[in-house]
């Protein structure tokens, strides 16, 4: 059997990815938690914002994959604009799918009802 190392640099990155994703989060969290005095509307549960991460976590690989960040010649390319305008189009997608995830799905997000 071939051992192909693109590959397994891929199943790091994607291993990478979701950790960075996961500790991204909980460090936003903890600064808007602990840090950030202004009030806000709904209660931070750690759990709540922990069970929305992890069910995102998902989505948010399967966007990056969508988009060609796993691909060969976009991490071997020598031009790092093509991956960084990738990523910064991830970033996008991802958040708005966050958002529309809170507001469709959690309750508390609902403001008014």
């Amino acid at each position: 059997m071939k051992k192909d190392p693109g590959l397994i640099f891929r199943i790091v990155l994607i291993f990478s990815d979701a950790l960075a994703v996961v500790v991204a989060f909980l460090i936003a969290y903890f600064l808007r938690v602990h840090i950030d005095s202004r009030p806000y509307y709904f209660e931070a549960d750690l759990s709540t914002f922990l069970t929305t991460i992890l069910f995102m976590l998902p989505f948010w690989l399967i966007l990056h994959a969508l988009i060609g960040l796993y691909r060969k010649n976009i991490i071997t390319s020598r031009s790092r604009f093509s991956e960084l305008s990738r990523l910064f189009a991830a970033s996008i997608v991802g958040i708005m799918g966050l958002i529309s995830y809170g507001f469709f799905l959690l309750p508390h997000f609902n403001y008014g009802t």
